[in-house]
């Protein structure tokens, strides 16, 4: 599969004019943000590329909280003493340019519609990131963050260049990152944090203790996640349409370029805080499947190091509850970068916990940074592979993990899991032989493994699943085991 155009199937979108662009830039100078989203949201249509400065600043007061009731009452009190406008604004020139809570909601409203209007491209460009440049073939795609292209004098747009300063776009979603600008506004992270501590008793009161670190998503941050997951979603199905692969260029430039020669990237650390953080929130959990669904397709290209990205998600797994756990494998959607995704993900969670090894294993973690080539022994061979991988990318950009034997699979289901609860144990084996058969079902049947037909067949499979699963409760789960087992008279 060639590289292609990525954008092909994007329609032209016409750059603002000098006109438009000042329009709107008065009225952010003028404070008045609801009038500048308005200007924006009638530029929608037919669509028209916004200029990064207003994309942060409608970022920006999405991600505005709207005023407590103390900082109302703290207003209120300095409104009560007379003064003239220019005394009260000399006094506490924040408030009189806060965004307003209607204009926050029309900002959340207005990146929604971008989303739908406008390329991924035109509108991840105004936010931070690492780049394409280092990924053949992608380089194009993505310019780099337009730094200085805010010539306003607003104080939204002032603000607003916090933005381009952080290092991607998860940092503008910490807990913290926009604060209230009405006075006395510095108490209300503090406070945030405060709250934390005190439901979590006096212990976490101490220095340093994990409540004192921000949250990876503030309270008032969640739609600017669902709208940046929605761009990276539709990116997603540009790569599609232009005959690659399920994956989001725009994503990857929101993970840091590899200092190896291979040019792979795995640090994903920041959106899995973030996703495996949703997970734990009621109500956000589906933003957290959405966003480790995507970087689960990235793990189908040859843009970033799978095996790294696999020990970094199996060691969040390990920790999350058996209800968590059933969450998060139930809802991501099946496709076969996902399914084996998930065979090696049960497959690694459960070696790293079964009886049957000699010596126990260590939690899976991130394999440390890889050493640049001149660094290590073997410079000549990893030449030679580096050589091939650069041929290899002017043919194709997938790249499968392995799927192990089903052998392997029937030893992992038969072992003894003491290390971790019997109820994750078991949805781990669930989803280990749910997602092997889903696997098994997808790839071309000279792909298939002879020996997963071979126990269909003769009913070991039955025989195995049904000592595997002899205790289990769940009607779905043993309706699910009997379809797979082949059990006449049961459906998925």
């Amino acid at each position: 599969m060639a590289i292609q155009t990525h954008n092909t199937a994007q329609a032209v979108e016409a750059e603002m004019t000098n006109y438009q662009r000042n329009l709107v830039d008065t009225c952010f100078e003028e404070g008045n943000c609801d009038s500048a989203i308005s200007l924006l949201d009638n530029l929608c249509h037919p669509p028209t590329k916004p200029c990064p400065a207003h994309i942060r600043n409608v970022v920006y007061i999405a991600l505005h909280p709207p005023p407590s009731a103390e900082d109302d009452h703290r207003v209120s009190r300095m409104d009560s003493i007379p003064s003239s406008p220019s005394k009260f604004a000399a006094r506490h020139p924040g408030a009189s340019h806060s965004p307003t809570v209607s204009a926050s909601e029309a900002a959340q409203r207005l990146l929604k519609a971008y989303a739908s209007t406008n390329s991924p491209g035109s509108l991840l460009r105004a936010l931070p990131g690492y780049g394409l440049s280092d990924l053949q073939g992608l380089g194009s795609l993505l310019p780099d963050i337009c730094v200085g292209d805010d010539d306003s004098d607003s104080e939204t747009a002032r603000l607003s260049r916090r933005i381009q300063d952080a290092k991607n776009c998860w940092g503008i979603l910490c807990e913290g990152f926009v604060r209230s600008d009405a006075p006395g506004s510095e108490v209300v992270v503090n406070s945030a944090r405060s709250s934390r501590r005190g439901q979590r008793g006096d212990m976490s009161d101490r220095e340093g203790s994990p409540s004192d670190v921000p949250a990876p998503v503030g309270p008032h941050a969640w739609p600017v996640l669902a709208w940046l997951l929605t761009v990276f979603e539709k990116d997603e199905a540009i790569s599609v349409a232009s005959g690659q692969p399920r994956y989001s260029p725009m994503l990857l430039s929101q993970i840091p370029s590899s200092r190896s020669a291979s040019s792979s990237r795995w640090d994903i650390e920041a959106p899995l805080n973030i996703a495996f953080y949703s997970l734990e929130q009621r109500g956000r959990s589906n933003l957290g499947i959405r966003l480790l669904a995507l970087l689960i397709n990235l793990t189908g290209t040859i843009f970033v190091d799978a095996t790294m990205i696999l020990n970094a998600v199996c060691t969040r797994t390990m920790r999350l509850t058996a209800t968590t756990l059933r969450t998060l494998f139930d809802y991501l959607p099946s496709s076969l970068t996902t399914n084996r995704f998930m065979v090696s993900l049960c497959k690694l969670c459960l070696a790293g916990t079964s009886c049957n090894t000699t010596a126990r294993k260590a939690k899976p973690r991130a394999a440390p940074r890889p050493l640049p080539a001149r660094q290590r022994p073997d410079a000549a061979a990893d030449a030679a592979v580096k050589e091939e991988t650069t041929a290899v990318k002017q043919e194709t950009i997938s790249r499968a993990l392995p799927s192990p034997p089903a052998v392997e699979i029937v030893q992992l289901l038969t072992s003894p899991y003491k290390a971790i609860p019997p109820d994750v144990a078991g949805q781990l084996k669930y989803h280990l032989i749910f997602s092997f058969a889903a696997l098994q079902a997808q790839l071309p049947l000279d792909s298939q493994d002879s020996t997963w037909q071979l126990m269909l067949d003769n009913g070991e499979l039955s025989r195995i699943l049904n000592g595997v699963f002899a205790n289990e409760t769940d009607p779905g789960v043993v309706e699910d085991i009997r379809a797979i087992a082949g059990v006449p008279g049961s459906a998925r």
